[in-house]
């Protein structure tokens, strides 16, 4: 995913990654959702071998495509990063994390990223539990949830490309405000109905931050530096992501149902609105960085 993501920035305008990160979010989303009854079929009538199969004939056609039909432009490396190039992927993820403080924008947006991943567990992974607790869902209530989730980041990625150029500069802050106001929203539903909506509102809005991240990210780290930037965002995600699920997993069962997405809702909207006009002023510079 790292070289994925670094490749991206080789390919497209800057003025067009948001656009085109929004688009892959959609894409993505769709692919998840369409892949769950794929996996079941699969499963059903091939077994875990014909899943397994189907796994490489996949990834060799996705191969097969990029070597056929994608060149990438070569990226003179600086000497920087020549000095680092025969270093172990653990030496790349802690160059990233140097790289990420030593560069003022680089590090905010993977602040605002990593206390965004770590505030959106109660809300994002705990939902079922919320719904069990609160509503005493059914297994179909909880399964229209996740579809009508994943349907709601779909949306969100197609808005998001749709209207790209009016977005640029408060795609993220905006994306924190309307999760944690979602956030919020789940934790504080009086019935089913007004929880399923908060639900597909905060859906939405993890389009726009991954893909505000991402863009962001491709827009303005150095090139020689890109791969290990993501590798370190990838380590990142993974580990507050477990860290969150740990934690709040230990509060749930103590803590009152509502109380652990309606506190994190709030602090990722505050983290939205503190940080929105420093993204409005970054975006009108012609650097386009935060000095």
């Amino acid at each position: 995913m790292p070289a994925v993501q670094s490749s991206v920035a080789i390919l497209v305008s800057e003025e067009a990654l948001l656009r085109y990160n929004g688009i892959v979010s959609a894409v993505q989303n769709v692919a998840q959702f369409a892949a769950v009854p794929l996996a079941a079929l699969t499963l059903s009538f091939g077994g875990i071998s014909s899943a397994m199969l189907l796994d490489v004939v996949t990834a060799a056609v996705a191969v097969g495509v990029l070597a056929v039909a994608v060149k990438l432009p070569r990226v003179e490396a600086t000497s920087r990063a020549l000095s680092q190039e025969k270093a172990g992927l653990f030496e790349d993820v802690r160059e990233g994390a140097r790289y990420a403080r030593n560069e003022r924008a680089v590090g905010f947006v993977l602040t605002s990223y990593g206390a965004f991943i770590f505030l959106s567990v109660p809300s994002g992974f705990l939902v079922p539990l919320l719904m069990e607790r609160a509503f005493d869902a059914s297994y179909a209530m909880l399964a229209f949830a996740e579809g009508a989730g994943c349907f709601s980041m779909v949306v969100g990625g197609v808005v998001l490309a749709a209207f790209a150029d009016r977005m640029k500069g408060v795609a993220l802050p905006l994306g924190l405000i309307t999760y944690g106001a979602g956030s919020m929203g789940v934790g504080l539903a009086t019935g089913c109905p007004l929880f399923l909506v908060d639900l597909v509102v905060l859906s939405a809005a993890i389009s726009l931050v991954q893909a505000a991240v991402t863009a962001h990210l491709q827009s303005f780290v150095d090139p020689a530096m890109m791969g290990r930037v993501f590798g370190f965002m990838g380590s990142m995600y993974a580990g507050l992501m477990s860290l969150g699920s740990l934690l709040f997993g230990l509060l749930a069962d103590g803590a009152p149902a509502w109380t652990l997405p309606t506190l994190c809702g709030a602090a990722v909207a505050l983290f939205g609105v503190m940080f929105l006009p420093r993204m409005i002023s970054s975006h009108r510079r012609e650097a386009g960085c935060f000095k």
